[in-house]
């Protein structure tokens, strides 16, 4: 089975370079530097102090939010380097 432009590493068809592409593109860029970003503000509350449960809840909505910006922007840096 050979590859194509039309097609990714999975087999599936690959988005064409539409509005719904760019907005993929666009999406895994914000998802990647908010997961970069985001550690710091976990660090500055935890320094801190967390004493409080709205301090537990920030914290754990923070490390929820983070995980899934590792999740949804984990190809960012692949889909640059193809372009």
């Amino acid at each position: 089975m050979t590859r194509d432009d039309t097609h990714d590493a999975a087999g599936t068809a690959a988005p064409s370079d539409g509005v719904a592409a760019v907005a993929a593109r666009i999406g895994a860029a914000a998802a990647f530097w908010v997961a970069v970003a985001l550690p710091v503000a976990l660090v500055a509350l935890l320094a801190g102090g967390i004493e409080r449960p709205t301090d537990v809840a920030t914290f754990l909505l923070l490390v929820g939010v983070n995980g899934t910006a590792l999740l949804a922007g984990h190809g960012y840096a692949d889909h640059e380097s193809q372009r």
